[in-house]
């Protein structure tokens, strides 16, 4: 409401002023007219004063009769555009109208006198016509006199008013020079008045939401509530709100953070908390006792302190091994305790980004029991595997003694029995030979001799070895003439390339095919074995070269599930790959990659 004063002011002071301006413009339009009164009533006087003379002055010297009738027209004309710029000058129903009035009348009578042709007396002029002629003088006399003095009045009028214009303008002038310096002055008392209440107002609130953002910024109690209804309280009720729905939170933070410190306390991992150059910033209890040291003793170390260093590796590219960026699953490492003992351990990273931080959260798991359950189990599959394949090969051999007959003959079911033994006894041992490889791989005396081999060679000997199998199972193997040659362990790769085909002639529907094609890319001989099975899913094909995993299936078609992990640590000892494409229910296509000779 008291904003609405300056405006409602300033309304009231342009009205104002705008009406002085209107007066003061009359006043001049009037001044105007008045000025332009006196100049044509001088101007007809002095024309009607041209003429008269001129009709006298003609007649006197004795012109030409058309000529002064040419001179006289031209005056009466001029008479009369005088006398019409004198009636539009003067206002309409005044005094000076009447007064033209008056003088347009007493003109007709003067343009009656000149037009008479008997005006001027001649030498036959009676006197009767003489005295009659007089009259007319006389009454012209009388009437020019009339018309000078009627615009001497005219002429008087508008001087009178012309002389009390200018003291009118002159206080119009005054009085809006004083409207206008006291509009002014009253504008800056106002504006003075205003500034002060509001900016002592305005200051005081302002200073209270200041400190309320302070309070709020150090969660500290706010001061009440600014009273009023406009932004700067409405602002004010907001910091309020917002103080409430903080302290909610908070409290609602704490017993989060409350519980996750529990959680975190109780998990038995190690969560590390690292900055994206690998200097560690936190760690958990768990960390801490795994590593056996305190926050004073890691803090500010790298990562590569706590954890087995490759020598073959720069510490740039260990501390991105063990941030683990752009890994999606958990990659083992040899942990380092403060006391210089070393534990295998797992690492699980993810990126970790606050305000404050940005780095990445490491989650480490102690494996050693892991590692020891798999040493007693390695142990145990050893020694099984070595105390059976004695007694096995032993059990083939009187198998095998039997069914020729050096024991007697057999009926028919006897000798079907005695195969089946034989068959299943194959197969222990084939499983036995299996668990005796893997144990070489684990302890690195799986032996690979390499030389330069012929690769049709070696495909030639793998498909013969499995040629009955495949007859079996009524599967064709087709395979392509190549010339390269290889750097091998020509058994090894043999042995590889059999697993292969087993696997493919295993998965194939009867009456298919399987296909082999070699050819060479980059100094690297590729070969791919390529079925039309039903295929391996996605979500198995990363497990499938791991020991025991086989692919899940509806039939008996699997095996021990280390065959391929066995091939693949063969193709590694080559300083190749193993690898497979397969899409479900369209079959697969399992390739090696290994150096080709000569390179």
């Amino acid at each position: 409401m008291i904003i609405a004063i300056p405006v409602l002011f300033a309304v009231v002071f342009i009205l104002s002023l705008k009406m002085l301006l209107h007066e003061a413009q009359a006043q001049a339009d009037k001044e105007a007219r008045a000025k332009t009164v006196i100049l044509c009533a001088s101007n007809l006087g002095r024309t009607i004063i041209l003429a008269v003379s001129e009709r006298y002055f003609v007649r006197l010297k004795g012109a030409k009769q058309s000529l002064s009738a040419e001179r006289l027209r031209d005056r009466a004309a001029s008479v009369e555009e005088k006398f019409d710029e004198l009636q539009a000058s003067v206002r309409p129903n005044s005094l000076e109208s009447e007064i033209v009035g008056r003088i347009h009348q007493k003109l007709l009578l003067i343009k009656k006198v000149f037009d008479d042709e008997a005006f001027e007396p001649t030498r036959s002029t009676s006197l009767a016509e003489l005295s009659q002629l007089m009259q007319k003088r006389k009454l012209m006399s009388e009437v020019l006199v009339g018309v000078l003095a009627d615009s001497d009045n005219l002429v008087r009028e508008a001087k009178k008013t012309q002389r009390s214009i200018p003291v009118s303008q002159e206080q119009y002038r005054h009085v809006i020079d004083v409207f206008l310096y006291g509009g002014l002055l009253t504008e800056v008392i106002l504006a003075i008045g205003l500034m002060t209440y509001f900016s002592s107002d305005i200051t005081e609130r302002l200073t209270v939401l200041m400190d309320n953002s302070r309070r709020l910024s150090e969660s500290k109690p706010l001061n009440p509530v600014v009273s009023g209804d406009d932004e700067i309280a409405h602002l004010d009720n907001v910091f309020h709100d917002m103080a409430i729905k903080l302290d909610s939170a908070r409290a609602g933070e704490r017993a989060v953070l409350e519980r996750l410190q529990g959680i975190i306390e109780t998990i038995p991992l190690g969560i590390l908390v690292v900055d994206k150059s690998g200097r560690i910033l936190s760690m958990s209890p768990r960390g801490e006792k795994l590593f056996m040291c305190g926050k004073s003793e890691y803090e500010g170390k790298q990562i590569t302190d706590l954890f087995g260093v490759d020598s073959n590796k720069s510490e740039e590219q260990m501390v991105q091994d063990l941030l683990g960026i752009g890994k999606r699953s958990a990659h083992e490492f040899a942990g380092r305790k403060l006391t210089g003992e070393t534990f295998p351990c797992e690492i699980l990273s993810t990126a970790y980004n606050t305000v404050d931080v940005e780095g990445r959260l490491l989650v480490v798991t102690d494996i050693s029991e892991r590692y020891e359950v798999e040493r007693l189990k390695q142990s145990f599959v050893s020694m099984v595997s070595h105390e059976l394949r004695s007694p096995l090969t032993s059990l083939q051999v009187c198998l095998k003694m039997i069914s020729r007959g050096f024991f007697g003959p057999l009926n028919e079911e006897g000798r079907d029995k005695i195969v089946l033994a034989d068959q299943s006894v194959q197969r222990l041992i084939s499983l036995v030979n299996e668990i005796l490889d893997v144990e070489r791989l684990e302890s690195g005396s799986l032996s690979v001799t390499i030389a330069d081999e012929s690769l049709q060679e070696i495909l030639e000997v793998a498909v013969a070895s499995i040629a009955d199998f495949a007859q079996s199972a009524q599967i064709a193997i087709e395979t392509e003439t190549t010339e390269l040659r290889v750097k091998a362990d020509k058994n090894r790769l043999v042995q590889v390339l059999v697993n292969l085909l087993g696997n493919a002639i295993k998965f194939s529907p009867p009456s298919s095919s399987v296909k082999v094609r070699a050819f060479e890319r980059e100094g690297m001989v590729e070969v791919h074995v390529i079925d039309r099975g039903r295929g391996i899913p996605e979500e198995q094909l990363d497990l499938i070269f791991k020991r025991f995993h086989q692919v899940r299936t509806d039939d008996e078609k699997g095996g021990a599930g280390l065959g391929l992990s066995i091939c693949q640590a063969i193709v590694h000892g080559h300083g190749g790959e193993l690898g497979v494409d397969s899409v479900c229910g369209a079959g697969s296509t399992f390739w090696i990659r290994i150096p080709a000779a000569g390179v």
